[in-house]
């Protein structure tokens, strides 16, 4: 990506591939470009892509659908055992967080990560029954079940916020993760309670 991004500010990019070939300068910042270097973020779930993090990016990205314990005893050795191939140190971890108005909307924004492929998640925090039953609901289209299944048995480990609890959240996450970012629910909800609902969450960051 940056090898990209040097060739359009000092020159023209050119590539000829065996599938495509880039010719044509259509995205060129030009070489006076006043931008910092901007900084590149990994995401991962599950420890292989966590380790590559670790090996050559600026920062890894976890997921929200995660918890302490599985970033604290899985990724954080994961993105060290990455830094150690490149000899450096690890790179920082931001941690997303989604905030929602109230409980159910964000275990029904969960039920939307509830994948096989995610269900390590969940195994190691000591809540594999709960997987099981999770994603017995969603395989027979229950989603409203298995939203039932997350708020009551998995809301408070994943990466989430009530709006009203959002400083408290924040506190608990930053033990684990280096930054924090928040975003607000997809799932569910239209595009101007989306925009209402990220107001919100920024009038709350500046009361803190």
């Amino acid at each position: 990506v940056r090898a990209c991004w040097d060739a359009y500010r000092k020159g023209r990019g050119r590539y000829d591939g065996e599938f495509y070939a880039i010719r044509q300068p259509v995205f060129s910042p030009g070489s006076d470009d006043p931008w910092p270097t901007i900084p590149l973020y990994v995401a991962g779930v599950n420890p292989v892509m966590t380790a590559v993090a670790g090996e050559v990016a600026d920062g890894f990205a976890a997921h929200m659908f995660c918890t302490p314990t599985y970033l604290d005893r899985i990724l954080r050795p994961a993105l060290a055992r990455g830094a150690a191939r490149a000899n450096r140190s690890a790179p920082p971890v931001l941690m997303p967080l989604v905030v929602g108005r109230d409980r159910a909307s964000l275990a029904l924004q969960m039920t939307t990560y509830t994948v096989p492929a995610y269900r390590r998640v969940l195994d190691e925090s000591g809540l594999g029954a709960e997987a099981d039953a999770i994603l017995a609901a969603i395989a027979d289209r229950r989603r409203t079940e298995a939203a039932g299944i997350i708020e009551e048995h998995c809301l408070d480990q994943l990466g989430v916020a009530v709006l009203d609890d959002l400083p408290g959240r924040m506190r608990l996450w930053t033990a684990h993760a280096d930054l924090i970012g928040l975003t607000v629910p997809w799932y569910g909800l239209d595009r101007d309670a989306q925009v209402a609902l990220f107001r919100d969450v920024l009038r709350a960051v500046e009361r803190m």
